[in-house]
């Protein structure tokens, strides 16, 4: 039992580390430590990649701004007018080149437009097809005599934590109407959920954290100091989703039910900030891409050990040469035995585009979106963050966009796919004016937008604008970048992927089984012809000694 005197010096040490944990905080808040939040880390990591590739327009000290500066700075442009201003050097951020009047004319109404790389535009420069453009147009020629300035900031890796951020800073710049498109990045977060996955989404733990990144100035400190180092280590030259562990599907879903609660969180945030400021909302649900997104590389759970690996690839490198054959029927079978036992997110896909060839649309569209709800890579936009988006939208009663069926009214068999969107998420000129038409749609059926506006004249406006005439692009854009247009990801191929998988095949038997493994990648070479990989490792293996290939030469 705890003497009163040991009770006393306990309380009185405890009394001491408050003390000095007070006088640590108020010299960071005297020094200028600015608080930490998304949007600082995501300055620290933008300025460390760019440095790691070697760019231009990499900042000399790794940061572009301070923490804590805004997205959109105050000037005197030179034409003596006061506007706010911000592009990637100037905010320190991946986001589009954007100014607007400090005084807003009172006539107009203003539109913010936040969310990720799919709103900034990804990966065509300089906001030149974005839904925030088309919207601009159509709002500019159909709309008159009222007046509107559309603002993208869309930042290229934002989530629902930073959107809240940006969002209120802008609410300072005389906003009107919020437009919230957001899901794709959300389960990219490594570093806001692995130790956070046992509380399961608690509302205080989630509060007692904004609480954090907002206020204490050592919590910044710390986590700054700890974002140097890792993208000093990290160097931040691979894709986020390469950061992300290869979890079980069990912990996957955890971390996931984490993710959709803190999402719907955030959404309540900016439902209730705008609310108070007297600004509109929309909220709008992006769209993946299913028929044409497979999990890149080799990702199998921590629950899967070598041989279990080696077999699911053989079963399904089975089931892919029985589709080259024309034997979907049999294919079919074997991949959902495979699925069923595994729950592997490339079966699910080639079990959809099974389906898809023989005619079955509708359960081609469950097996590709079953490939994106197991991808361990993280995914898009999931069934449940869409839902949890639904659910804030409705306890609201905030206008809601599902792009899904709409971007499926537009493809072929209803399955969305390349003719809409160029990889796993961002979008063509078509698919960013099938989002314009829908938020316009959805503005006026609310009452946010003027209801005057000539909406049926939208697709005639936008059909001037296609990729097969550039010649609407704005002067700003170069010819560099003309030559480099964005195109569509190549269509994925049975025989190509087999390839990938005889490859792999051939890689771990290559000391078990020689001759085996020699066979398997002459398979490989059958089926991707010139592939640089394949061809290489079957030089190596024909100049040694001892194996199946030297011994025939």
């Amino acid at each position: 039992m705890i003497s009163k005197k040991g009770l006393l010096l306990n309380l009185m040490a405890l009394l001491i580390g408050l003390l000095l944990i007070g006088v640590l905080e108020g010299v960071l808040r005297i020094a200028g430590v600015q608080p930490y939040n998304q949007i600082s880390r995501m300055r620290i990591l933008d300025g460390f990649m760019l440095k790691a590739r070697g760019d231009p327009d990499a900042p000399p000290g790794g940061v572009f701004q301070s923490p804590g500066a805004p997205v959109f700075s105050r000037r005197i442009n030179e034409a003596g007018e006061d506007e706010y201003f911000s592009s990637r050097p100037s905010s320190g951020i991946m986001i589009n080149t954007q100014r607007f009047s400090a005084r807003k004319d009172p006539s107009v109404c203003r539109i913010f437009c936040f969310g990720g790389s799919t709103v900034w535009g990804c990966p065509y420069p300089d906001n030149s097809t974005t839904f925030a453009r088309w919207m601009q147009e159509f709002l500019d020629e159909e709309c008159a005599p009222n007046k509107f300035e559309v603002i993208n900031a869309g930042v290229g890796g934002m989530d629902s934590f930073g959107i809240v951020e940006l969002a209120t800073e802008c609410l300072n710049y005389e906003p009107d109407i919020f437009v919230v498109l957001s899901g794709h990045n959300e389960l990219h977060r490594v570093a806001y959920t692995t130790g956070w996955v046992p509380f399961k989404g608690s509302r205080t733990l989630h509060r007692l954290r904004r609480f954090l990144t907002r206020e204490l100035r050592i919590y910044s400190a710390l986590a700054r100091a700890v974002s140097d180092v890792v993208g000093e280590e990290r160097g931040i030259n691979r894709r986020v989703d390469h950061l992300l562990p290869n979890i079980t599907l069990e912990k996957k879903r955890q971390r996931e039910q984490v993710l959709r609660l803190e999402f719907g969180f955030n959404l309540q945030e900016i439902v209730e900030m705008t609310r108070e400021a007297g600004v509109g909302l929309i909220l709008g649900a992006p769209c993946p891409n299913f028929r044409d997104y497979l999990e890149e590389g080799w990702r199998f759970g921590s629950d899967v050990d070598q041989e279990q690996q080696f077999a699911l690839m053989a079963d399904l490198f089975d089931a892919l040469s029985q589709m080259r054959e024309g034997n979907l029927t049999s294919c079919s079978r074997k991949l959902r035995a495979l699925t069923a036992k595994h729950q592997y997110s490339p079966a699910y896909f080639w079990l959809g585009r099974c389906f898809e060839k023989m005619g079955d649309f509708e359960h081609a569209k469950d097996e590709y979106a079953m490939a994106l709800e197991t991808s361990r890579a993280g995914g898009r936009m999931t069934r449940g963050l869409r839902e949890e988006m639904r659910e804030a939208a409705a306890r609201n009663s905030i206008p809601f966009i599902d792009l899904l069926p709409r971007f499926a009214s537009h493809s072929p068999n209803g399955i969305v796919g390349r003719s809409l969107i160029l990889d796993n998420c961002h979008l063509n000129v078509r698919g960013h004016q099938i989002v314009a038409k829908a938020i316009l749609e959805t503005g006026v059926a609310s009452r946010l937008i003027a209801t005057d506006c000539r909406l049926d004249r939208f697709d005639d406006l936008m059909s001037q604008f296609t990729e097969d005439d550039l010649s609407w692009l704005p002067d700003s854009i170069t010819n560099d970048q003309l030559e480099d247009w964005p195109k569509p990801t190549e269509e994925i191929t049975v025989g190509s992927y087999a390839a990938s998988i005889a490859e792999w095949l051939s890689d771990y038997l290559r000391e078990k089984d020689p001759s085996r493994s020699i066979d398997l990648l002459q398979r490989a070479a059958e089926l991707a012809p010139g592939r640089k990989s394949i061809s290489e490792k079957l030089a190596v293996l024909n100049q040694t000694p001892g194996t199946a290939s030297s011994a025939a030469n």
